[in-house]
């Protein structure tokens, strides 16, 4: 994700699950559910978390109930 544009992806940049960092409970759009923007580098985590909202997590971290929670709400919805 942090070489990678959000909405245009690249593989080339493809990185180990268990090793990265997530971001969840932004208010990044994704095709299914809960977003979890993944990265190698935990200051871009950061950076992310800090700019969009949401909190930086490990791969251990993600369990049934955080992948179970409700997508961030957009102000701009009706």
């Amino acid at each position: 994700m942090g070489r990678s544009p959000w909405d245009a992806p690249n593989d080339a940049y493809l990185i180990d699950a268990k090793t990265a960092f997530y971001v969840i409970g932004t208010n990044l759009k994704g095709a299914m559910g809960v977003v979890l923007a993944s990265f190698s580098d935990q200051q871009a985590a950061e950076k992310l978390a800090t700019i969009n909202g949401g909190r930086v997590l490990r791969f251990a971290d993600i369990d049934q109930a955080v992948l179970q929670q409700q997508p961030a709400m957009h102000h701009d919805m009706h």
